[in-house]
């Protein structure tokens, strides 16, 4: 998010790397041979993307021309592009997945430092660099499910080195508590239940003191969250009051926009009108599953479904193939910004689905055939 030359978000330093990186694979593109167990996953989104399309080039008004979600396409091309370089380059995007929370580790160095952070007062919530505080708080939840997987399961092999991580993970802790995200709580908290459920090993003892580990640090990790005023009010206001920041407003008055045409949708354009029209400004669900519904009906969701489906259906017989956790791990986080958040223009979501699609090379060399369909 962060843009240092004031450009009001038209420019920052990750789209600038974004760009970098796309222009690098360019010439690699014409080597592509996209395996037929990625095209099971891609042909999904695929037929989505073309009914939003299709939807919001017939629900088009005046004033409202942007049928064409030119972020979303992006982000199916990049989830090709990634996908690919794993084929050509096994293990890059592991390899990317840690630097990202490596990444954050920097982030919240910086964070501790007070060097780019915003503080609000009347939510007593913390950010960072312009950014959204649930932003910032999903991010550090991805990185520390990142990092303890990384130092326990040890799939790049990096050796003794990756006890560092721990200093790394608890100042990822300390920035992810200032922001109040309860969704990066929550996240982080079913992590760690799950985390112990799934977690397999040899060793004798080792699951049951990995339990009494896990079992202590989630007691620390809620006594925590207690003492801290601005999350435990958060917290105690959506589970008492129902409170959800809002969210349920929003809900009320976008739920009738799907209601009204329940097959196809609106498409984005019909959308936006249609918003625009009772308030002025564009309000996004914070529910993708409800923004879905409203752009492109039950059709346009059943496609994102089967896409989300044979995803989830890689990181489970990925976990169960080589009992490696971090795909089905990730899940975790990513369900929680379908339901609270947004995800189909937010790039990190994208990079999880290519990671995770990605492993299904690797179940293909222990297999004759992989099959996805639902």
């Amino acid at each position: 998010m962060w843009d240092p030359f004031n450009t009001d978000g038209y420019f920052s330093i990750a789209k600038l790397v974004g760009l970098v990186y796309l222009l690098i694979m360019l010439p690699s593109i014409i080597q592509f041979n996209t395996p037929k167990v990625f095209k099971q996953v891609l042909g999904p989104v695929l037929f989505f993307f073309g009914i939003l399309t299709v939807v919001s080039v017939v629900n088009v008004k005046v004033g409202y021309y942007g049928f064409f979600d030119v972020s979303i396409f992006l982000n199916i091309i990049f989830l090709w592009i990634l996908i690919n370089h794993e084929k050509m380059d096994e293990l890059v995007l592991e390899k990317s997945m840690l630097s990202f929370a490596i990444g954050n580790v920097v982030l919240s160095i910086l964070f501790f430092l007070g060097i780019g952070v915003e503080y609000d007062f009347v939510e007593s919530r913390s950010s960072i660099f312009g950014d959204n505080p649930n932003s910032v708080g999903i991010h550090m939840s991805i990185s520390l499910v990142i990092l303890i997987v990384a130092l326990i399961q040890n799939r790049l092999k990096i050796g003794m080195v990756r006890f560092a991580f721990i200093p790394g993970m608890i100042i990822i802790f300390y920035a992810m508590i200032s922001t109040g995200s309860r969704v990066s709580f929550i996240a982080f908290f079913l992590f760690l239940v799950s985390f112990i459920a799934l977690f397999k090993t040899r060793i004798k003892w080792g699951k049951p003191v990995l339990m009494v580990i896990s079992i202590l640090l989630a007691i620390y990790t809620w006594q925590f969250y207690l003492k801290t005023e601005g999350i435990t009010q958060r917290l105690i206001m959506a589970l008492q009051d129902g409170d959800l920041s809002n969210r349920v407003e929003i809900w009320k008055r976008i739920y009738p926009i799907w209601l009204e045409n329940p097959i196809l949708g609106i498409g984005r354009t019909g959308y936006e009108y249609v918003v625009f029209s009772f308030s002025n400004k564009f309000l996004s669900p914070h529910n993708v599953i409800l923004e879905i519904l409203c752009l492109t009906g039950v059709i346009g969701m059943f496609f994102y479904f089967i896409f989300f489906f044979r995803l989830f259906r890689i990181s489970y017989l990925f976990y169960r193939e080589y009992s490696y956790l971090l795909p089905i791990l990730l899940f975790i986080p990513v369900l929680g910004m379908l339901l609270s958040a947004q995800i189909l223009k937010v790039k990190i979501g994208w990079v999880i689905y290519s990671y995770v699609l990605a492993n299904s090379l690797y179940l293909s060399k222990s297999r004759k055939s992989l099959k996805l369909e639902t």
